[in-house]
């Protein structure tokens, strides 16, 4: 065997002792807490941008507290249209006795009403936001005003006699009220976008 092929054949029988072993190329960056909340400090233009442009987000409803004497159609006559005409008439009737006189409203929703839940209460339905209730009835309690007798309402249920007995006023928030809010999540969404850049721009590479 010549002396090629000896070496050959140790290398084939060595070949690992040749092989060099697999390296990582590692990039980092050390960073403290301080310093990644610094870099994502917030300016006082960009909270009060942020206020002013997403100023629908800190609304808080109105609510109104209503009461109602709800006059539904009689179920047994057999003509759907005179029994819608007779519970208009009706309720009709109970809205002239309560606008003369609004003190008998709750006794009249006591008497009358065909909401079982609210007639011994006197028709209270409590506070409750715009969207609760059905469209009809909804429109007609946010339309008026505190203390104001409307109807008759015609919705699915029948014909109802509305009192607004309370508005509950919400004012709008101001900035100051709502600046460390903001500050917390912009924050955060900065020190986010900071450590994505971060990922992007300090690579892991493979070397052998």
């Amino acid at each position: 065997m010549c002396i090629r092929d000896r070496i050959k054949k140790y290398y084939d029988e060595h070949k690992d002792d040749y092989r060099a072993p697999e390296s990582l190329n590692i990039q980092f960056v050390v960073m403290s807490p301080e310093t990644v909340k610094m870099t994502a400090e917030p300016s006082e233009q960009e909270l009060k941008d942020f206020y002013e442009q997403n100023r629908k987000k800190y609304e808080v409803e109105e609510s109104r507290r209503a009461a109602h004497i709800l006059i539904a159609p009689d179920a047994n006559e057999a003509d759907k249209a005179k029994a819608d005409q007779d519970a208009k008439a009706k309720a009709e009737k109970i809205l002239a006795e309560v606008k003369a006189d609004p003190s008998k409203f709750a006794q009249l929703a006591k008497e009358n009403s065909a909401d079982p839940g609210t007639a011994e209460s006197g028709g209270d339905l409590d506070f409750f936001t715009q969207g609760q209730m059905v469209p009809e009835f909804d429109k007609a309690v946010f339309g008026a005003k505190k203390d104001e007798i409307v109807g008759p309402v015609k919705t699915e249920f029948g014909w109802h006699i509305i009192k607004v007995n309370d508005v509950k006023e919400v004012p709008f928030p101001t900035y100051d009220s709502v600046k460390d809010q903001i500050r917390e999540g912009l924050e955060l969404k900065k020190q986010q976008n900071f450590l994505n850049e971060l990922m992007k721009t300090n690579k892991i590479e493979y070397g052998k």
